[in-house]
């Protein structure tokens, strides 16, 4: 995020372009910070919780992190 922040506006604007539908952040850690980007319509997916210790194909579905349960999520936010 830091690097990105410090990225041109344009540049910015092509990687997250504004007034879309909905924008998606997936980040297999926190999802501190990506609200700036994501904004109040948008979803960031990622792991809020600290402590666990696996390896991430048990970790990864654990926490959600699987192509179907992001995609549940995404529909889920777009029929909301």
């Amino acid at each position: 995020l830091d690097l990105f922040d410090v990225q041109d506006k344009s540049y910015q604007e092509d990687v997250v372009p504004k007034g879309q539908s909905l924008i998606v952040s997936i980040e297999a850690g926190v999802t501190l910070g990506w609200h700036k980007y994501v904004g109040d319509a948008g979803i960031s997916i990622g792991i809020d919780s600290f402590g666990a210790s696996a390896p991430a194909e048990v970790l990864y579905p654990h926490f959600g992190f699987s192509v179907e349960a992001i995609v549940k999520k995404i529909n889920d936010k777009l029929d909301s």
